[in-house]
């Protein structure tokens, strides 16, 4: 609890490196993160072009995995360092996933952010974000964003039957990244959407509730929103939630499948 961990790679030419892996592991037990934030990301100067995001991995076999005001963040960053505008083509953002196959993933006021962002338009895609628990996943906002390239994938597996409660899913939202951690408030930089959306996929093996949950894959421009599936061989049951795949923009609306 109570921990900073920062990775990055920052070349001043040429194609520039990977972030770092941050990695969490137990077989049996639970992980606890509060008031944390995981931080890997590529960020190149002048010339240079961006790498790929770290890798961020938070695995239990058996156990849940906790997460209370926290933030876990794959970022791939291109930043003229002098004049603080970005420039060039950012990078990939990286994957993240969070496992509990035999038990739950419960957040409460926590962020997921896969970003591959450059305020000039050009980027590569963003990162996967792969959520996997047996009973439960709660109070998470999950990000996927590239402002050139397509919005990471994000893909919720479920190996019991799985209560989503509380938890926000956004492809291809305008939003605020923090550049140099860690970010106060009035840190963060605004950075623009033209890339097209992620798709977003759940499904499970037994039933699927949505609960006061939001799942977004929306345009703003000329490239399609992303699809949504979702798929379970039992009941799906929405209690207040939300799906959207729209267009405010000259692009497609994506295709929202619900199978059961």
């Amino acid at each position: 609890s109570d921990s900073s961990v920062y990775t990055s790679s920052s070349p001043t030419s040429g194609k520039g490196g990977d972030g770092g892996a941050i990695s969490l592991f137990t077989n049996s037990g639970s992980i606890f993160l509060t008031n944390s934030q995981f931080y890997g990301w590529t960020s190149p100067y002048f010339t240079a072009d961006g790498g790929v995001g770290s890798a961020i991995s938070i695995v239990t076999h058996s156990g849940n995995v906790n997460l209370i005001d926290s933030q876990l963040n794959s970022a791939a960053i291109g930043l003229d360092f002098f004049d603080d505008v970005f420039v060039g083509t950012a990078g990939t953002g990286g994957p993240i996933l969070i496992s509990a196959r035999g038990g739950a993933i419960a957040g409460r006021g926590s962020t997921l952010n896969s970003f591959a962002v450059s305020t000039e338009g050009g980027s590569e895609n963003g990162g996967t974000v792969i959520l996997e628990a047996n009973s439960g996943i709660s109070g998470l906002t999950i990000n996927t964003v590239a402002s050139g390239g397509q919005s990471g994938a994000v893909q919720v597996h479920g190996f019991g039957n799985l209560l989503i409660d509380s938890t926000n899913i956004k492809t291809a939202q305008v939003v605020e990244v923090c550049i140099f951690p860690p970010c106060a408030p009035g840190d963060f930089t605004l950075v623009p959407v033209e890339g097209q959306a992620g798709d977003v996929t759940v499904d499970g093996i037994g039933n699927l509730t949505f609960s006061n949950s939001v799942i977004q894959s929306d345009t703003r421009g000329s490239n399609p929103a992303g699809n949504i599936t979702i798929t379970s061989p039992s009941i799906i049951n929405f209690i207040n939630s939300q799906l959207t795949s729209d267009t405010s923009g000259i692009g497609n609306a994506g295709d929202v499948s619900i199978t059961a």
